[in-house]
């Protein structure tokens, strides 16, 4: 068996391994584990996903963080997705016997639960536009990778699952220095960063908000990432 894992951004990287690696390099995490740096999006995902495939993984894992569109999450909550839904609202094929494997098996500092969660194409950065996503969709998350990943592993009838840790909340709005600032990867760019809150000061209380939210999402999954032998000890129905 091996376990392939796509995580977005470097800083949810870090959360698995200390390794500084470029977006599509694949690095193995031991025990026939190996995790790749996908960059944001639907479209970097996919390719991620297939890259993965191609290089021997056999289930696939969605890893990192996503906005709350329940109020009931809070920073840190731990979701394991037991149903997808597509920027079309229609629900996307997955496999059930591994999301509800690990909820029986997996422990959180937060409070971990089972989740719908909602692909979006772009940063859902208002509350206001969460709060309509949820009341369309009734999602309770929402991320921009999860779902392609799904689509990949049901087309190659690979087990898969999404293990997200809630990084704002559903009536956080992100500030803007934070779209203002991502490059095409959606990596963070410092210099950006600094020139936009130099014009913008007052952004930065709510983006220390948004650092302290984040730091709660990177235990919740530095917690999990011990707990990879149990994640991988998943035996499908099928073997």
């Amino acid at each position: 068996m091996s376990l392939g894992i796509i995580v977005a951004l470097p800083e949810e990287l870090t959360t698995l391994t200390n390794a500084k690696i470029t977006k599509g390099q694949i690095h193995p995490l031991g025990n026939n584990f190996w995790v790749t740096l996908s960059g944001t999006g639907p479209n970097n995902a996919s390719d991620a996903a297939q890259k993965l495939i191609s290089h021997g993984a056999d289930r696939l894992i969605s890893w990192g963080c996503a906005g709350a569109l329940s109020t009931q999450l809070k920073p840190g909550h731990l979701i394991i997705a037991t149903q997808l839904i597509d920027q079309n609202n229609n629900s996307i094929n997955q496999q059930p016997a591994w999301p509800e494997y690990l909820l029986n098996k997996l422990t959180a500092p937060e409070v971990i639960t089972p989740g719908t969660l909602l692909e979006s194409d772009q940063l859902v950065s208002s509350g206001k536009n969460k709060e309509h996503l949820h009341q369309k969709t009734n999602a309770d998350l929402v991320d921009m990778e999860s779902a392609a990943i799904a689509r990949i592993a049901h087309l190659n009838n690979l087990p898969f699952v999404a293990i997200r840790a809630i990084a704002d909340t559903a009536t956080m709005n992100l500030p803007k220095a934070i779209s203002h600032s991502l490059d095409s990867n959606g990596e963070l760019q410092l210099s950006i960063l600094l020139k936009y809150l130099f014009i913008h000061p007052y952004e930065i209380p709510e983006l220390i908000k948004l650092g302290l939210s984040f730091n709660s999402a990177k235990k919740s999954l530095c917690h999990v990432a011990e707990q990879l032998a149990i994640i991988a000890s998943f035996q499908s129905p099928e073997n």
